[in-house]
């Protein structure tokens, strides 16, 4: 008997959704085969035409599913002439001749990631495409044609070495390392989702930037925060009391700015124990767990416990002020205790980084409470 072919989504019910091949000759010949594409959900799949729709890369991969399929007929071919069992080592490896990562532009789907950073702001979403702006002119160059697609098996160690040399023409070393950064993070996610094996990264160095010590405060300046009195607070004016509270919060755990902005009161869990925050990092989004109870002697449970309290139709833990707004107030308070007024919001990341190193000395707390991926010279990036 001839062998079925059935493209099947999401059968093992898990997120992503991952497209499989099913090849079916016989009770005794029955295969599963990874295509490497996956799908936001399933309104991106017509099961009845076995077609993907409303996707930007719909075209190239629905040219690569039936490269797929046609692949394992003509190897099925091949065997029956040669009169030799058409087994699933041999589907497996029909299977293996055909690859989806020469049908995908690596540009569009970095695109693709980046559409799905809901919660990234307008100016970083607009910062990382300046970054893959200057990818897209190293390619043109480098394939002497303008706009020219990449694809994933051209993402070679090489190929990185010259873009490097590109960028160190062009850019200052900032402007290099984050690019480099920019580009690493995506070709990460591709890894994960399977559309490649290797990251060049893996083997390049990127520069360091000099290791200048990144401004923080001091557990004694800290204290003068907290004990600023909620008259002279009041009398400062609205929502002073925010702003102190919500940067005494990242102190103690670490968030990012727009980590703290984005909080919602049900990131914050409550059981027996106490409170603990879940939440998944706007920036590399790693799924934080923080027992609030645990850190700094509970000052981050007792903080949130006030914000749960308050309003609690409200989504947000901290209400929502804008950059200017809150930037101004911050200076102000800093001022009122005499710390430097060079510090920013993102001094609290750094912050919470000196303390916990003065507390515990262990470089994988500071990890696991930062939400890193790994651990690393330029640790509060």
């Amino acid at each position: 008997m001839k062998a079925k072919y059935k493209l099947i989504l999401g059968r093992r019910q898990n997120y992503p959704l991952s497209i499989e091949l099913e090849v079916y000759k016989g009770t005794d010949c029955r295969v599963f085969i990874s295509t490497g594409i996956v799908l936001d959900n399933e309104r991106q799949w017509d099961k009845d035409r076995q077609l993907i729709l409303r996707n930007s890369n719909a075209a190239a991969y629905n040219h690569f599913l039936r490269s797929l399929i046609l692949n394992i007929e003509r190897a099925e071919l091949d065997a029956e002439e040669r009169n030799i069992a058409f087994t699933k080592d041999l589907i497996r490896m029909a299977a293996k001749n055909n690859t989806i990562l020469e049908e995908i532009n690596v540009l569009d789907k970095f695109r693709e990631y980046l559409n799905e950073k809901k919660l990234w702001t307008a100016g970083t979403i607009r910062v990382e495409d300046t970054y893959f702006k200057k990818l897209q002119a190293f390619i043109d160059i480098y394939k002497g044609v303008r706009n020219a697609p990449l694809r994933f098996n051209e993402l070679t160690l090489a190929f990185i070495e010259d873009f490097d040399k590109f960028l160190r023409k062009n850019l200052s070393l900032v402007t290099r390392v984050h690019t480099h950064f920019s580009i690493k993070k995506f070709i990460e996610r591709a890894k994960k989702d399977g559309l490649v094996k290797y990251s060049p990264y893996e083997d390049f160095e990127i520069p360091r930037l000099d290791n200048k010590k990144k401004p923080s405060l001091t557990e004694e300046q800290v204290v003068e925060l907290e004990n600023i009195p909620n008259d002279e607070l009041d009398s400062m004016g609205i929502q002073y009391g925010v702003v102190r509270d919500r940067f005494l919060f990242s102190c103690y755990t670490g968030l990012r700015d727009s980590d703290s902005i984005a909080l919602r009161k049900c990131d914050i869990v409550h059981d027996e124990r106490g409170l603990t925050m879940q939440l998944t990092t706007i920036k590399t989004d790693q799924f934080v767990i923080l027992p609030l109870y645990l850190l700094f002697d509970g000052k981050p449970e007792r903080i949130a416990q006030k914000y749960l309290d308050i309003n609690p139709s409200d989504e947000l833990l901290f209400p929502y002020m804008g950059r200017t707004g809150r930037e101004y107030k911050l200076k102000r308070l800093f001022k009122y205790v005499g710390i430097p007024e060079s510090r920013s919001f993102h001094t609290a990341r750094h912050t919470c980084a000196t303390l916990l190193a003065e507390k515990v000395n262990d470089p994988f707390v500071i990890k696991d409470v930062l939400g890193h991926t790994a651990i690393c010279v330029s640790a509060t990036r």
